[in-house]
């Protein structure tokens, strides 16, 4: 039996109809529920449920409000697994654990050293040391996945912001953006996290996911516009000048994030638990845009 938190999220919805399709038993755990009473009977904890990147932060202390959900929260959950003699917890974490950027050339993986760069990232680490202790202590068995950008059909925030600049044909000064970046299907992702949950092998490891593929920001646009059927409209500004601007428009962090390579080895996982990824990055993102164009405007 699974227990999935987070399953209303845009990853959960996918885990959930993948673990429908496999015939494999769970409950879902909402995060207002009690604890203990659904953790009771269950094999494996899926954790996804966590505050992401919020885009207008109204919180007054943002990183006790991500400390709350993604280590807190993390951690009750974790300790009444250990109770309820829960065999396996995977605690989905983020590649920006190490970071958001790479050496041009260079692939991260999981022996790569920590580099939180903001409350998110940082609250995200913090739940990692903790959990791990835990499982040390207890013989919990704990699995962490370090995901980068996902994206695929009920994706939101930044990637669906793209999906629709591209849809709309508005120019877009990202020609000079040639940084590799690693992403992963969502679907890769659900599969990666169906493995981690059942391996005999994935015990107290930790693994990087992402695509066998890596786009840059210049490619991306290209790939969707072509998907789309729509024009191509990217035009050339110079990073520092693009840097320049995104920053007076208070928009630096993104576009600084966007336009740095980010290239990941996910070589642990193939070996480890012999995983390949199910879908292409060309497949994966002609079924975000697939999804894209037949949703309700």
């Amino acid at each position: 039996m699974f227990l999935i938190s987070g399953a209303s999220g845009f990853v959960g919805q996918h885990l959930i109809r993948a673990l429908h399709e496999r015939q494999l038993s769970f409950v879902c755990l909402k995060q207002d529920e009690n604890i203990g009473k659904n953790v009771q009977g269950t094999r494996v904890i899926i954790h996804l449920a966590g505050r992401a990147h919020v885009m207008r932060e109204t919180a007054q202390e943002p990183l006790a409000a991500y400390m709350e959900v993604n280590h807190d929260y993390a951690l009750r959950l974790a300790n009444q697994a250990v109770v309820a003699g829960t065999k396996r917890f995977v605690y989905v974490s983020s590649i920006g654990v190490h970071g958001y950027k790479t050496d041009a050339g260079v692939s991260l993986n999981e022996q790569a050293a920590a580099s939180p760069y903001n409350d998110y990232t940082f609250s995200k680490y913090r739940a990692e040391l903790a959990l791990q202790e835990l499982a040390a202590k207890t013989g919990l068995e704990m699995v962490i996945v370090r995901s980068p950008l996902v994206y695929g059909p009920q994706v939101k925030a930044n990637f669906l912001s793209l999906l629709k600049l591209v849809n709309r044909s508005w120019p877009l000064p990202l020609k000079s953006a040639h940084n590799l970046r690693s992403m992963v299907y969502v679907e890769n992702l659900v599969d990666a996290l169906i493995a981690c949950a059942t391996h005999p092998a994935a015990t107290g490891e930790v693994f990087v996911v992402s695509d066998d593929e890596t786009v840059s920001v210049a490619q991306l646009i290209t790939h969707l516009a072509n998907m789309m059927g729509r024009p191509e409209h990217v035009f050339y500004l110079p990073l520092s000048l693009l840097r320049l601007a995104a920053k007076a428009a208070g928009k630096g962090d993104v576009i600084d994030r966007l336009t740095q390579p980010l290239l990941l080895d996910g070589g642990k996982i193939r070996r480890t638990l012999d995983w390949r990824a199910p879908y292409t990055l060309h497949e994966g993102l002609q079924k975000t845009v697939d999804w894209f164009l037949s949703a309700p405007s």
